[in-house]
């Protein structure tokens, strides 16, 4: 039996009742080739570019990242790709907290092409909902981004704590907000996690 992530190896266990012998961990593979972009030279100090894609809907956090970036006093810019029942709600809470010019709502597009021309600095995965493999926080890594993400599902199979990104227990917004600032001030540390 093969299981995306260690998460989902252990629900088939408990849910099956399948011998653990049985059952392996083989996450999903992915063409990084569209997503390699060269390393991005803007230093410490300039306009960070923080990057979500997804559905927009509450249970992926959409409203939870707007709610942060609102509370995060630097140059930064949230970048939204992606469409969805909750973004006339997620546009309103921007407009209620007046911060149009950091958060930009870009529609669906592909994600390859938005990285390509963005050049994007981190990538943010804010989802409540438990997930299998997020693929795209290993697209976001081929890209050279850390992540900043909330632990649950399968996310800890492919953000590395502390090495490729920073994991949050869920719910814990303002840890969240902390990580991700601590991203924005850093340069060097966004290089090397990415």
């Amino acid at each position: 039996v093969i299981a995306v992530s260690e998460y989902v190896k252990k629900a088939l266990i408990s849910e099956t009742f399948v011998d653990e012998r049985r059952v392996e961990v083989v996450h999903n593979g992915v063409d990084g080739d569209p997503y390699k972009i060269e390393k991005n030279s803007r230093d410490i100090g300039g306009l960070v570019h923080v990057y979500f894609i997804g559905r927009i809907e509450r249970s992926k956090g959409i409203l939870t990242i707007i709610d942060i970036i609102n509370k995060i006093d630097r140059d930064v810019i949230l970048h939204v790709i992606g469409s969805g029942p909750c973004q006339k709600e997620a546009e309103k809470l921007v407009a209620k907290y007046k911060i149009q010019e950091k958060v930009i709502f870009h529609g669906k597009m592909l994600h390859y092409e938005f990285i390509k021309n963005a050049h994007p600095d981190i990538f943010v995965f804010p989802t409540k909902r438990i997930e299998g493999f997020p693929m795209v926080i290993v697209e976001a890594m081929f890209a050279g981004m850390p992540t900043v993400a909330f632990d649950c599902g399968g996310v800890s199979d492919a953000v590395i704590d502390e090495k490729t990104g920073f994991l949050v227990k869920e719910g814990e917004n303002e840890e969240f907000k902390e990580k991700l600032v601590k991203l924005i001030d850093n340069f060097e540390m966004r290089q090397e996690m990415g």
